[in-house]
């Protein structure tokens, strides 16, 4: 980290800024956490005895049941729809990608190569 003689004006200004706003947050925390502490005493149960869901990310977990880890998809990969279909077995291929042994096999015995196979309106999906 930074000396704060080396921060500039702005840099420093942001840094209050910030912290000014942590500082806040922690009193917010600290108030519901009061409050949540007095309900709990004024009925004399547990914090256990509510079954207490936990905020993780946006995400609601009961804290009783399994406490795995949330984790999010990083996947971000479309389903494609099929261009081409096997006339024989309805089988399908989206053009994408290494092609299936069924349009390999069918190039083949047609004896034409693979992108003739996609112009050819007879495998169409």
């Amino acid at each position: 980290m930074k000396a704060l003689r080396e921060l500039s004006a702005a840099q420093l200004n942001k840094m209050i800024k910030d912290t000014q706003a942590e500082l806040t947050r922690r009193k917010r925390v600290d108030a519901a956490a009061n409050e949540i502490s007095a309900i709990l005493d004024k009925y004399k149960i547990d914090i256990k005895d509510i079954g207490l869901k936990q905020v993780t990310k946006g995400r609601i977990r009961n804290s009783a049941q399994n406490p795995a880890k949330v984790t999010k998809s990083r996947d971000r990969r479309r389903i494609v729809k099929a261009k081409y279909k096997d006339p024989n077995s309805q089988q399908t291929w989206t053009g994408r990608g290494r092609a299936p042994a069924w349009v390999q096999s069918l190039c083949l015995n047609e004896g034409i190569d693979i992108s003739f196979f996609k112009k050819d309106n007879r495998f169409r999906y």
